[in-house]
């Protein structure tokens, strides 16, 4: 399963290079998994405070995260920035 979500990364990192010319694309849900499987795969990571938005009228129900500072309380979450897909062949 491991090598199927590399795999599944390496193919969509390739897609955003040749078809939207960019460097990055984001794919939330598998490198959720990824990160609880295989931690050691994610080269940079940041610690920030998250807030889930109750009351804005176009951001109610959105986690908000506050990325001016490193977190401080219990409410955080930690933002995996680089994979190292080399890691995992």
């Amino acid at each position: 399963m491991i090598g199927q979500l590399v795999e599944f990364h390496a193919f969509y990192l390739e897609f955003a290079r040749k078809v939207a010319r960019r460097e990055n694309f984001p794919v939330h849900d598998s490198s959720a998994v990824l990160a609880v499987l295989c931690p050691w795969l994610f080269t940079r990571a940041r610690r920030l405070a998250a807030h889930v938005e109750c009351q804005g009228k176009h951001t109610r129900g959105v986690c908000v995260a506050d990325m001016r500072v490193e977190a401080h309380d219990s409410l955080t979450y930690e933002e995996c920035l680089s994979l190292d897909a080399g890691m995992s062949r």
